[in-house]
């Protein structure tokens, strides 16, 4: 317990050895605005205009609407940067308002919110590019194969732990032979782009369940009604 009450101290220590071990402070501050510009911009593309037109493609029913609904379920991931507390949230929309089938939702929900990471793996994606650009390494096709392909796969397995992905941002810089030094500057303003990839992997996880419920939804129905007929052919049987 109290090497967790020394966490803030570590890190604010952390990071002030990465700022000011700097020559040009101003600099540095702008890089990490520009960072923040950066992350903040794709989290929102992808959240406005690329999940929203594959529900319009999909589902095919206007996206507006859906979008609009999540503002209780994201809002409630971006203040525990976790997706998991927001789950009860996701189910009662899907079920209730847009009359998914709960075969769906009860399962995919809770494996989607595992395995789908679309807002942390946007932000692994540009902290990696930022932190290698920041080191002085020039950025080859090799680096970039290797962190999108890397994020791919670590994005399936992070834990709903605040600021995991930093940790996954270490592991691509390690393998791309990256100096580690400047990844505490990212915690400085990980208290904001952690809850921003959260409040969008939430969104996500439900544009997700309605594109499965879209083309899943007849082959449920279709098993709801063989199980009905084949109930009802067992009690007849067992009248006679």
């Amino acid at each position: 317990m109290f090497r967790f009450r020394l966490t803030p101290i570590g890190v604010a220590s952390l990071i002030a050895k990465s700022v000011f071990s700097v020559e040009d402070v101003g600099e540095t501050f702008s890089d990490l605005g520009l960072y923040i510009v950066t992350v903040i911009a794709t989290l929102m593309i992808h959240l406005i205009i690329i999940l929203p037109v594959l529900y319009a493609l999909i589902v095919r029913k206007n996206p507006i609407k859906f979008l609009l609904s999540m503002f209780t379920p994201v809002s409630i991931a971006f203040a525990a940067t976790s997706s998991y507390v927001a789950m009860p949230e996701m189910l009662h929309i899907c079920e209730n308002k847009f009359n998914m089938e709960k075969q769906i939702t009860r399962i995919g929900i809770p494996i989607i919110i595992t395995l789908n990471a679309d807002g942390s793996a946007a932000f692994i994606v540009a902290a990696s590019v930022f932190v290698t650009q920041y080191s002085g390494v020039d950025i080859t096709a090799n680096i970039v194969i290797t962190i999108l392909l890397l994020t791919v796969v670590s994005s399936m397995a992070i834990p709903a732990v605040p600021s995991s992905s930093i940790f996954i941002i270490i592991i691509i810089l390690t393998a791309n032979q990256v100096p580690l030094e400047n990844v505490a500057m990212l915690f400085a303003v990980d208290w904001l782009l952690d809850r921003a990839r959260t409040g969008v992997n939430a969104a996500s996880h439900m544009f997700i369940t309605a594109y499965i419920n879209a083309l899943c939804k007849k082959t449920v129905r279709k098993m709801k009604e063989a199980n009905i007929i084949s109930e009802a052919q067992n009690a007849e049987s067992k009248d006679i």
